[in-house]
């Protein structure tokens, strides 16, 4: 569950603090999984929601403070920014 926070991590760029906009579902593939969530800026943090397909595992991640709490696949996870390392081979994201 770890790798899957991640990936969700990396793929949306959070490495500085939260920051504001409309939230839009979007998603993106890697390795064979679609992760397609909604992101918020909420109490000076990001909150990122989704589900992880196929088999539809929800996620839900706060960033703040240079920390990912939260829960992906019904397990806690909890890990520093600084331990984000980039993702091999391409990340394709797309809006909905």
């Amino acid at each position: 569950m770890r790798m899957l926070s991640f990936a969700i991590v990396i793929a949306l760029g959070f490495t500085g603090p939260a920051f504001a906009e409309k939230s839009v579902e979007k998603s993106f593939d890697h390795e064979g999984t679609t992760y397609v969530y909604q992101t918020e800026a909420k109490n000076n943090a990001k909150v990122i929601s989704g589900r992880a397909f196929p088999g539809g595992k929800s996620f839900r991640l706060v960033v703040a403070n240079g920390m990912v709490r939260g829960v992906s696949g019904g397990a806690p996870v909890s890990f520093a920014l600084n331990d984000v390392k980039p993702l091999k081979g391409a990340v394709k994201i797309s809006m909905r």
